[in-house]
């Protein structure tokens, strides 16, 4: 149908201009002195256009035919298909190695990778954060049955940073989840924050192995259940787009990223540069040295609680130098030792052993959120904060901060907790001033390229 409306149109514009030509006086000595003939050509070029041919190429044809070769076959789909590069997006980006509408990028590795899974785990860990911000005693009886569970203010703190951690969490499987749908899963980006959910989850699990006689049969299956999920999903994608687990490749990757930190593009680049290190440091010391970050952030003024989950609750014991005594999981006594009458207890009785939330948050700190905030700051490099898991990620920062600043700012404004409160206080302000910006920053970044 094209072919035939092409030449129908330079049938058209050659009789119009034959008869024009044939008209004027140098229509008519161009036909005396033979130029009809090179009016022919003239024509028959016209015709070769409008069937999308190349021009000229009809002498190449004249050669063929006299030399007994047959013509090359030409279509109306020629000129199309020699555009098509310009003109299909999946073929200019298969070019430029994005993401193509077919699905996958470069090879198609990431082809028939849902995001389903991530969805489940993004589900599963915002569930369990609002747990802890909701009820905190519950959760921890859940996890320890009949143990002695101190109730007070510091140990529901303790339940709620740890509900904190556990939405960065949340956070890093939705981002995870816009990947997918995007082909995106080899990103670095990507690939960050599989490594992050997989550090996450694998501290947990240890922990849940080492305090194991501590909590009750129910939270250890649950948690190894959520935890290996946790592991297992991002897991299986890294090890297909990356080629294998390769940790020595990762463990290299990661301090080779070191001198990034010092690249600052930009105000939010910075903030995320300077929260990636301070969070991951405070994350080890909360994981290593559990009672020097609690004693310098919460201070301890409470004797025992926030401090230890003790196990075995029917264990009878007491403290020569306050009377304390724990009978059927209630503690009884002055309390006058404070600190020091968990020390002692722990020496004399061997089998209690303490069980400190601080690690747990801790583990969370070190993995999940500099996985956040270094992929943040990489975004915010490329001018990329515009993006949806971008905005997710963001969005998970600062929920990560409102929910650390809810519990600790009002202990640091009734002068209460240790010397490093302010501190840590200011170190989560920063995150959600970082966080806001960037969502800020993303939708104007996007906005003003709409108008362009």
């Amino acid at each position: 149908m094209l072919a035939a409306r092409g030449l129908g149109r330079a049938a058209a514009l050659g009789a119009r201009c034959s008869a024009s030509l044939a008209a004027s006086g140098a229509g008519a000595a161009l036909t005396e002195s033979g130029g009809a003939g090179r009016w022919s050509d003239y024509s028959r070029a016209l015709a070769r256009l409008g069937q999308g041919g190349p021009l000229g190429s009809w002498r190449d044809d004249e050669e063929r035919s006299k030399a007994g070769v047959p013509k090359s076959l030409h279509t109306g789909f020629a000129l199309a298909q020699q555009g098509s590069t310009f003109n299909d997006p999946n073929a200019t980006a298969k070019e430029a190695g994005r993401p193509t509408s077919e699905g996958g990028g470069p090879g198609n590795v990431e082809a028939g990778m849902g995001g389903g899974g991530y969805a489940l785990l993004a589900a599963a860990h915002a569930g369990a954060a609002a747990a802890c911000f909701i009820d905190p005693t519950a959760v921890g009886n859940f996890f320890f049955g009949g143990a002695i569970l101190p109730e007070g203010f510091q140990s529901q703190a303790l339940v709620k940073l740890l509900g904190c951690g556990i939405g960065a969490g949340a956070a890093a499987s939705l981002g995870l989840k816009q990947l997918a749908d995007a082909n995106q899963l080899s990103s670095p980006t990507a690939q960050r924050l599989q490594l992050g959910l997989m550090g996450f989850s694998a501290g947990t699990i240890g922990l849940h192995a080492l305090y194991s006689p501590s909590i009750t049969g129910t939270s250890l299956v649950a948690g190894a259940a959520v935890m290996g999920l946790t592991f297992l999903v991002p897991y299986q994608h890294y090890v297909k787009t990356n080629g294998g687990l390769k940790p020595a490749e990762a463990v290299k990757s990661y301090f080779g990223s070191v001198p990034d930190h010092f690249k600052i593009s930009g105000l939010q680049s910075g903030l995320y540069s300077l929260l990636t290190p301070v969070l991951a440091l405070a994350g080890a010391s909360y994981l290593f040295a559990p009672g020097m970050s609690l004693s310098e952030v919460f201070g301890f003024v409470k004797g025992v609680e926030a401090f230890f989950f003790w196990q075995e609750s029917r264990a009878k014991f007491g403290c020569s130098g306050c009377g304390l005594k724990a009978l059927g999981g209630e503690i009884r006594g002055n309390g006058a030792c404070g600190r020091l009458c968990a020390v002692l207890e722990t020496r004399a009785h061997p089998p209690l052993h303490p069980i400190n939330p601080q690690q747990a948050i801790g583990g969370g700190l070190m993995t999940v959120a500099p996985a956040l905030t270094f992929s943040l700051k990489k975004l915010a490099d490329g001018g990329r904060l515009g993006e949806s898991w971008a905005k997710t990620l963001n969005a998970g920062l600062m929920a990560a901060a409102l929910g650390h600043l809810a519990v600790l700012f009002p202990m640091m404004s009734a002068n209460q907790g240790g010397p490093l409160l302010p501190w840590v206080v200011g170190a989560w302000a920063t995150a959600l001033l970082g966080g806001g910006l960037g969502i800020m920053g993303g939708g104007a970044a996007k906005a003003a390229a709409g108008r362009v």
